[in-house]
């Protein structure tokens, strides 16, 4: 058959004047491509997200659910000694008593992993003292601990994770003004935002960048960062939702950002903060340490901020921003599980021989596209075609606002000619 004519309405697609695909098909169809393309890359984004860590974890939940109370024993068959485990932390306590007696009667010592939930743990998430974590940690079955939130400080047992980037909101749907976006996507576009990071650190127009919302959660400390941050001479405040990617970019224009916490300790505000190149302003807690060697203002209380603070604050020539690296968390966890094994100093010393650690952690842009978007792509080229998607959308906004500005031109033009006039 010869194709004579083909085109794209709004209900369908057509060609030579019948009907091959409705668009409900084909949403359906590039819906089922896009949900493949999520599942084969497993959320390994340059920048650090919670996703991320979890599906590099040897077992988790088939459906990660931020929040829930309960897990679903199926997801936790199987556990072997030396196993990494992924847990919601707001389901730890159904898991300790679903889960945990068999690993306890079957002496397999694992990896334990936790976050995905605004709950702080190991505490707060289990309701439980220092008494029976002291008691759990005697018991040998979880051999290391990392987690989200933590609320406890101890160095040589528990390790805190960060929340890092929120990529998985718009991945699942639209929201924050943009649209369904896959998190490749998103990673590119935040490389690419980011990609001067500190070097026009002091040409920024604004001292202060504010975005907080009197929300209950922490309502008080909210309330004394926001009073406080209306004393700063030069801030700008946010007055109106506004797309991520904007947000973004008006972050960019700012030196530093008051971050106080969320419902839980940590939040995606920091880490995006740090990924962008501005200095988050937040308050000292139990995960202070996990901001070593990162440009952050820590503080005692946010009644500290003001003008002189800001002043005070000098970058460091050295810092290390692995840590903004999903690499680097992963590679901090299977350190863990090669730790557990016999021998184990000889394998670690071989994975790590193994592994270009300057081009895994580094968050230089050209080496992104060059070292990582490309394998990304190669894994998985339909990327490709969310990239052309991505671009094309981008190129329309531009010229949408491009037509927008010559309108309002002609209209300036237009009373200039009548003042003459």
């Amino acid at each position: 058959m010869k194709i004579r004519k083909i085109y794209i309405n709004f209900p369908m697609i057509i060609v030579n004047k019948v009907t091959i695909i409705s668009k409900k098909v084909l949403k359906i169809n590039l819906k089922n491509l896009y949900s493949k393309s999520s599942y084969k890359n497993k959320f390994q984004t340059k920048f650090v997200n919670k996703y991320g860590i979890a599906y590099s974890c040897d077992f988790y939940p088939k459906k990660l659910i931020s929040d829930i109370s309960f897990i679903d024993p199926k997801d936790y068959q199987g556990i072997f000694s030396g196993s990494v485990v992924y847990v919601i932390a707001s389901a730890l306590k159904d898991w300790f008593q679903k889960i945990y007696p068999r690993l306890l009667k079957e002496n397999k010592s694992i990896i334990l992993v936790t976050g995905d939930s605004v709950r702080s743990n190991p505490f707060d998430s289990m309701n439980i003292d220092r008494d029976k974590f002291n008691q759990i940690m005697d018991e040998g079955i979880i051999y290391h601990w990392f987690c989200q939130n933590c609320d406890i400080d101890l160095e040589e047992y528990v390790t805190p994770l960060p929340v890092g980037i929120d990529y998985h909101t718009i991945n699942r749907k639209n929201f924050w003004g943009e649209f369904q976006t896959h998190y490749i996507i998103q990673d590119l576009e935040m490389n690419y935002v980011s990609r001067n990071r500190l070097n026009d650190f002091k040409k920024r127009k604004y001292d202060l960048f504010c975005d907080i919302h009197l929300n209950p959660s922490h309502k008080q400390e909210r309330k004394i960062a926001y009073e406080k941050s209306k004393s700063i001479n030069n801030a700008y405040f946010v007055d109106k939702q506004m797309r991520r990617g904007e947000y973004w970019r008006k972050m960019r224009r700012s030196k530093f950002i008051v971050s106080p916490r969320g419902v839980g300790i940590d939040c995606h505000r920091s880490w995006e903060a740090i990924a962008l190149g501005v200095v988050p302003i937040i308050k000292s807690s139990n995960l202070s340490n996990i901001f070593e060697e990162l440009p952050v203002l820590i503080v005692d209380s946010f009644e500290e901020l003001n003008d002189s603070l800001l002043r005070r604050y000098k970058l460091d020539k050295k810092y290390d921003f692995k840590k903004l690296t999903l690499q680097y968390w992963i590679d901090l966890i299977e350190m863990k599980k090669i730790s557990i094994k016999p021998n184990s100093s000889k394998e670690g010393m071989n994975f790590i021989n193994k592994k270009n650690l300057v081009n895994e952690y580094s968050i230089n842009f050209k080496e992104y596209i060059r070292n990582f978007l490309s394998k990304q792509i190669i894994r998985n080229p339909f990327i490709l075609v969310m990239l052309f998607i991505y671009l094309i959308g981008k190129i329309i906004n531009y010229l949408r606002i491009k037509r927008v500005v010559k309108f309002f031109k002609r209209i300036l033009k237009f009373f200039i000619r009548m003042i003459h006039k």
